[in-house]
């Protein structure tokens, strides 16, 4: 072979291997940038995550920054005390720091111009030491929960003031106090008590007092209507007959004022009573009236509450007098009596009936004296009965209310203060039924 044409071969396949090899090297640039680019686009997309994050986070700190700021501003505004200690041993009040008073509290707890902060507690105020509100502080401690001390009697640094102080854990070694100064409202409720009581006493006496004219207007109209009886006419015998009923309805009425006074009048005999038992007996007082009106009575299981067993009693006799009473003649009564146990240690009682029935904008005209929705004619009565109702529970710190429909009868709800369980028979509410 002639050396051009060899030449010619050479360069040739020289050519084309650069050709291929160009080719190659643009194919491996062509993957090295597409990768360099999924690369950068996974980067991207890195630095937008942690972008947002960024923000979100400086957001956040911005609105935790305005939390802070709205925080601080309640607790320098608020009307009432707040005060915050370090009390790195809860039990022991004697290293108990005062971190902060908000300027109430600094005005109730009559700091003047001095700053608190930083001082021990008891070396600020060492009176408390010897008051409820260290172990108030302990325990709110212990059972992380807050404890109130509702009529607190300062000695210290307010002689003779009244607070009402509630402790409460903060996280860590911190405690929280918010107080209010109840001094004058205690003063007026204390006065209001005594004017309730004269007026009571004043009630009771005056009571006392206007039964022994009417005994005498109600025995003279029976002597003149036996001594007259034959020569009184028509106008006369009616005019007796409503001298005596008038009479007969003041001492009714005067009797109930007198129970409602008595409610006032009588000391507290507080004690576990148990419903179950004394509803029984409370029925006990209508076993005539039921029999003769075919009632039938359900008595579900009450319970046991805290309580005057004899103010419990009427409250109980009253409740289901008017549930007998207030069912019309031509119908026979049907009564429950049923019991509920109610979060926060309340037991509710239940008297319900299916007689008259009033309608709901009278409920409230019910729990006063005197106050009566039918004529004595169709259900007789002193219209104290509720009004003596709604004293007794009010004694016993309890709550009464009244839902009826007309036609379809009355439910009266009655809140009382349960007793501690102490078994679990005590706590079953099983129902029992009552039937005449």
């Amino acid at each position: 072979m002639e050396p051009n044409v060899i030449a010619v071969i050479i360069l040739s396949a020289g050519a084309f291997l650069a050709a291929h090899l160009y080719k190659l090297k643009l194919l491996t640039l062509e993957e090295d940038r597409a990768a360099l680019e999924q690369r950068l686009a996974e980067k991207s997309d890195e630095l937008w995550t942690a972008n947002a994050h960024l923000r979100a986070a400086a957001l956040g700190r911005r609105e935790d920054g305005r939390r802070i700021q709205l925080y601080r501003r309640i607790f320098a505004e608020a009307p009432i005390g707040l005060a915050i200690l370090r009390a790195e041993n809860p039990q022991d009040p004697e290293s108990w720091i005062i971190v902060e008073f908000n300027p109430s509290g600094l005005r109730l707890s009559a700091a003047g111009d001095e700053n608190p902060a930083g001082r021990r507690l008891l070396e600020f105020s060492p009176a408390i030491r010897d008051t409820e509100l260290p172990a108030a502080c302990a325990e709110a401690v212990r059972m992380n929960r807050a404890v109130e001390i509702p009529d607190f009697l300062s000695r210290g640094r307010v002689p003779g003031g009244r607070f009402s102080i509630n402790a409460f854990p903060l996280g860590g070694p911190y405690i929280g106090l918010a107080f209010e100064n109840i001094t004058a409202r205690k003063a007026a409720e204390e006065a209001l008590a005594r004017s309730n009581a004269d007026l009571s006493q004043f009630a009771y006496i005056a009571s006392h007092d206007l039964q022994a004219p009417v005994r005498k207007i109600s025995v003279f109209a029976e002597h003149l209507k036996r001594g007259l009886g034959d020569r009184l006419d028509a106008t006369g015998a009616d005019l007796l007959k409503r001298i005596a009923l008038s009479a007969a309805s003041m001492q009714a009425l005067i009797e109930g004022l007198l129970e409602l006074a008595r409610v006032d009048a009588s000391a507290e005999k507080q004690g576990e009573v148990d419903l179950s038992a004394l509803a029984d007996e409370a029925l006990g007082e209508f076993d005539d009236e039921i029999a003769r009106r075919g009632a039938r009575v359900e008595r579900g299981e009450l319970g046991v509450v805290l309580g005057d067993r004899g103010q419990l009693r009427r409250l109980l006799v009253n409740l289901i007098g008017n549930a007998l009473k207030f069912t019309p003649a031509d119908r026979a009564p049907r009564v429950r009596i049923l019991g509920k146990a109610r979060d926060g240690g309340r037991t509710e009682l239940l008297v319900e009936d299916e007689g008259a029935g009033f309608e709901m904008k009278f409920a409230d005209r019910l729990f006063q004296p005197f106050q009566r929705l039918h004529s004595r004619a169709q259900f007789p009565g002193s219209g104290m009965g509720l009004a003596i109702c709604r004293k007794i529970v009010e004694r016993h710190r309890g709550t009464i209310s009244i839902r009826s429909s007309p036609g379809r009868g009355t439910r009266v709800s009655v809140g009382l203060r349960a007793a501690p369980v102490r078994t679990k028979e005590a706590a079953s509410w099983n129902s029992a039924l009552i039937s005449s």
